[in-house]
């Protein structure tokens, strides 16, 4: 099994922050296990898209988008907890 840090690009995601619906977009890390880095991208959108099943407010004609911005094989995860949580979240403008 290879170890892979995957960092993924969402945008378009309609979340209440402050009890104000608006759109975000976000950067996010996931720290994964996997055969391969086309098994380890997989495995982190999943991972992400149960994280935030609960908060997206989106329509179905207006999907939020999840992009594989990097993703980089490793010897070692360091003392980070795989897979990682969290996301670095940023007004979606467009």
């Amino acid at each position: 099994m290879n170890k892979y840090n995957v960092t993924i690009e969402g945008s378009n995601f309609l979340i209440n922050i402050e009890k104000i619906d608006q759109k975000y977009g976000f950067f996010t890390t996931r720290f994964i296990n996997a055969e391969n880095s086309s098994s380890a991208e997989k495995k982190a959108l999943d991972y992400i898209r149960s994280e935030l099943k609960d908060i997206v407010l989106n329509e179905q004609s207006d999907p939020p988008m999840m992009f594989l911005d990097k993703i980089e094989k490793v010897k070692t995860f360091g003392d980070q907890k795989t897979p990682g949580s969290g996301f670095t979240w940023f007004k979606d403008e467009n």
